[in-house]
């Protein structure tokens, strides 16, 4: 999952990795919880080496609601103000996105079964 953005100089990654990044939104909803994925700083760029993330919970909205307040602070430290015109910057023309709580996952406690 690619997290190439940043918050007064705080890189979303690092904000993953120090617990106050803990939510994201997505236009596509094929992320799936319980599962663990690999954090990308860009497309098209290698997976960051230390930690993957792991969703938890995941739901749909429409453009008709704003994020709440306590969700904008969980995606990075924003107002819901702050964050509906980061997102409509990001994606015009979007109507239905994801939302996805997400934990961090340190490498070493991931486990790969054998099938």
């Amino acid at each position: 999952m690619i997290f190439s953005g940043e918050r007064n100089g705080i890189s979303h990654i690092e904000m993953i990795r120090n617990g106050t990044k803990t939510q994201t939104r997505r236009i596509n909803g094929f992320y799936e919880v319980g599962k663990t994925y690999a954090v990308q700083p860009g497309r098209g760029k290698k997976a960051v080496s230390d930690i993957r993330i792991r969703i938890t919970k995941r739901w749909e909205s429409i453009r008709a609601y704003m994020i709440s307040e306590d969700h904008a602070k969980a995606e990075g430290g924003y107002t819901p103000t702050e964050y509906e015109e980061l997102f409509a910057k990001m994606y015009p023309n979007w109507w239905i996105r994801w939302a996805y709580v997400l934990v961090r996952q340190p490498k070493q406690h991931i486990h790969h079964s054998k099938i």
